[in-house]
């Protein structure tokens, strides 16, 4: 598919009051994980290394768990490199690996249902084995060692969810037409994927969380900030590369100037408004949580920070965003998210945002009063 002639939008850095941390063992776990996933024939060649090895993928589960085992690490190091799958089946990026599992007789529904139930099931080989499938398999039966029953179904229940989601934007990619804002911020918590990896944060940490624990409002809603904060970030980390191919960009900030008839630059400081109240909104809530839990919820709650903080310090130095036509800056232009960080949030950071599907976190007894 053709390429758009298009500028980068200026990205200002991102407020992010938390620390950040990296896994001592960060340069073994990325070669592993790139040579893991290669050897199903995912990008091949000396171009393909190239790529891999620029994206930095690793470094977000090196980030997110910088204390835990490097074995359980290398597992999330692998799955986030499972989750390019977004790219190529999702969006439609045929760039960098050919898409087999995207082809399955009935589309997008069919492929979903089969990969959620092969994860439910792993012994029925439900899709012909392609570098995603094979891939996804081996994942699956990593966890087998290592997870318990009830944490590898919680995992399988964010796949579904995560592809639910995925569909809802393949359809409006279809029809070419952006959503609400409203539609757009009840999508993209669960399109972003990520609750592919906070849901095996116990299993990469080795200890259990149970229902109750997440279950638990303030958790659930710290849940659901820390997902959200990570997908419109990464909205803003990857505007200009998803505005390079002739499909509508489906992008916070593309829905923000459609919305709101504004040209994209000026969106931005709105999309960072919006992502700013959500951050100090999750960190009032954390406060509130952490003097509250103990044990797994608290470590959980500790994971959460480190996914947020690890997104913005790798997606910042990471090729797939600063040069996704992979080519030397004197031929294109990059992207610079320079610095990647800010200690100053935006103004009106601590109102909230009124959206049906996420006006819950502001609720007062998140932060102070009893739970029911």
């Amino acid at each position: 598919m053709t390429a758009k002639i298009v500028e980068p939008l200026h990205i200002p850095p991102f407020y992010c009051p938390i620390p950040p941390a990296v896994h001592p063992e960060l340069e073994r776990i990325d070669g592993r994980s790139i040579e893991w996933f290669r050897s199903f024939g995912a990008f091949p060649g000396d171009e393909g290394l190239k790529i891999l090895r620029g994206w930095h993928h690793p470094e977000l589960a090196a980030r997110a768990h910088p204390e835990e085992d490097p074995e359980r690490v290398q597992l999330m190091a692998d799955l986030v490199h499972w989750t390019i799958f977004d790219d190529a089946v999702i969006d439609g990026d045929h760039s960098h690996t050919a898409d087999t599992a995207s082809k399955a007789a009935g589309g997008f529904p069919a492929l979903a249902v089969k990969l959620v139930r092969m994860l439910e099931a792993p012994d029925g080989p439900l899709l012909l084995a392609s570098p995603w499938v094979s891939a996804l398999m081996d994942l699956r039966r990593r966890l087998d060692a290592i997870a318990t029953p009830a944490q590898i179904h919680r995992w399988v229940g964010a796949f579904r969810e995560y592809l639910l989601a995925a569909g809802w934007k393949r359809f409006s990619q279809a029809k070419r037409e952006l959503p609400r804002l409203a539609d757009y911020v009840a999508m993209r918590t669960p399109d972003g994927g990520v609750q592919l990896y906070v849901t095996l944060a116990d299993v990469i940490g080795g200890y259990q969380l149970t229902d109750a624990d997440l279950a638990h409002p303030q958790v659930r809603a710290l849940t659901e900030m820390a997902l959200t904060l990570i997908a419109w970030d990464n909205d803003l980390f990857s505007h200009y590369k998803e505005s390079l191919t002739e499909d509508p960009c489906i992008n916070l900030v593309d829905v923000i100037a459609a919305e709101r008839g504004c040209s994209l630059q000026d969106a931005v400081p709105l999309a960072m408004a919006m992502r700013d109240r959500v951050m100090t909104r999750y960190m009032a809530v954390r406060d509130a949580a952490v003097s509250r839990h103990d044990g797994a919820a608290r470590r959980y709650i500790t994971t959460l920070d480190r996914w947020i903080a690890s997104n913005i310090d790798m997606s910042a130095n990471s090729d797939r965003y600063i040069n996704p036509r992979n080519r030397p800056a004197t031929e294109v232009a990059w992207v610079h998210f320079e610095p990647a960080r800010t200690d100053t949030p935006s103004e009106g950071h601590a109102l909230p945002l009124e959206f049906p599907a996420i006006g819950w976190w502001w609720r007062k007894e998140l932060h102070a009063g009893p739970f029911r």
